[in-house]
């Protein structure tokens, strides 16, 4: 652990953890780290429990700040998507200021997709953060109110592996890449915020995040329940999304017989495995073709589906990463002609083909959508279902 000294110095400490050691590690990471100066980092490259981590550590800064703005203060959240982020927004939200409508009002920024942010903008924010850097005054945040940045982008951490905390080495300062591991790099190298890392398992792990989410669902299962949905994953290409569906249409058959005490066997569940299902990149690769007819499928398939409200979540979320990438298409274009990816995947291919064909204002009316759409599902509102079948019948 970091020790007071290099806490009080506002070291930066990176925590990694898999997601079922998150509780623990947030709590840590809240509690030890109150010289961060209110910048924090998460990452994790599964949206599923990117968007779940993040409930939970939102959950517990809300709380922190709470606690040291005292009675009276009302914390808010405010939500950015960084493929929608420009240089002047970068500078009037993170650089100016911070002035509530009223004197008892505070708010955490976060900042999400913080890696699909346009290349001028993320010019921008990695000049103005290092301009800021050199200047070393002492405040109570690093920007003028708490900011989380958020991202499915893999980055390597400066902590030396393993689970636990680690300070970032102290000394010169190297040069930092663009993007969303170039200011994660600086903000580690600088010894500023607290950093989070979700890791996913390794596919002989997969029984521990059953685990966490079997009791965080409620349910009781046998084991040789366990064996068999273990084994109707194994070979699925999203398997963490297939193994939370597949407990989350137990939950619901469970919470709607009145057997919540049952332990459930291989046989109760197995005409659940094969349940209908959202496949991500079926739907995406619809929506891309922006053809009425594929739209009219794209809805379809939602309507049809019977997804919980945490599966289209999920979906809505993955959907606004999609969208980020295909703005980012050229990004993506060049870095396979250069070289500097061996080889492209299918989806990636598929990013590529169709990435020409949005516009700006396109993607980001999509992304709004889906944003919203997110938030309904977030909420659990009866009126997602009812947007989703008028979508349907708009695009027959």
């Amino acid at each position: 652990m970091p020790s007071s000294a290099n806490r009080n110095a506002h070291a930066s400490a990176v925590y990694k953890c898999f997601h079922w050691e998150l509780s623990k590690k947030v709590a840590e990471m809240v509690k030890l780290l109150q010289g961060s100066l209110g910048v924090y980092t998460f990452h994790c490259a599964d949206p599923l429990l990117l968007w779940q981590g993040l409930d939970h550590l939102l959950d517990q800064l809300m709380n922190h700040y709470r606690a040291l703005a005292g009675s009276g203060v009302e914390m808010s959240l405010r939500f950015a998507d960084g493929a929608e982020l420009s240089a002047q927004w970068i500078d009037e939200n993170l650089f100016t200021p911070y002035l509530p409508m009223f004197a008892d009002q505070e708010e955490i920024l976060v900042i999400k997709n913080y890696g699909q942010i346009p290349e001028e903008a993320a010019k921008r924010l990695l000049m103005r953060v290092t301009a800021l850097l050199e200047k070393r005054e002492q405040g109570k945040f690093f920007f003028d109110h708490p900011v989380v940045f958020v991202s499915d982008i893999e980055v390597s951490s400066a902590s030396g592996g393993g689970t636990g905390v680690g300070a970032a080495k102290k000394g010169r300062r190297k040069k930092s890449g663009g993007g969303a591991a170039g200011l994660f790099a600086l903000f580690v190298e600088s010894g500023i915020g607290a950093h989070l890392i979700s890791e996913l398992p390794k596919f002989w792990q997969y029984r521990q995040l059953l685990d966490f989410w079997e009791a965080a669902m409620a349910l009781r299962l046998a084991i040789d329940a366990k064996e068999l949905i273990l084994k109707s994953i194994s070979g699925s290409d999203t398997p963490i999304y297939d193994l939370h569906h597949t407990l989350q249409m137990l939950e619901l058959q469970v919470s709607g017989s009145g057997s919540e005490e049952a332990v459930l066997a291989a046989h109760d569940i197995r005409d659940k495995i094969a349940s209908p299902k959202i496949d991500k990149f079926s739907l995406a690769k619809l929506f891309s073709e922006r053809e009425k007819g594929k739209r009219e499928e794209f809805y379809r398939s939602l309507v049809q589906s019977q997804s919980s409200y945490d599966d289209l979540r999920s979906f809505f979320f993955f959907m606004q990463g999609h969208l980020a990438k295909l703005a980012n298409y050229r990004t993506l274009l060049a870095q396979v002609r250069d070289g500097q990816k061996a080889k492209a995947s299918s989806y990636e291919q598929e990013i590529i083909r169709v990435g020409g064909r949005w516009k700006g204002d396109e993607i980001r009316f999509a992304v709004r959508m889906f944003s919203e759409l997110e938030l309904l599902a977030k909420q659990r509102h009866p009126m997602l279902n009812a947007m989703l079948r008028s979508k349907h019948i708009e695009n027959i």
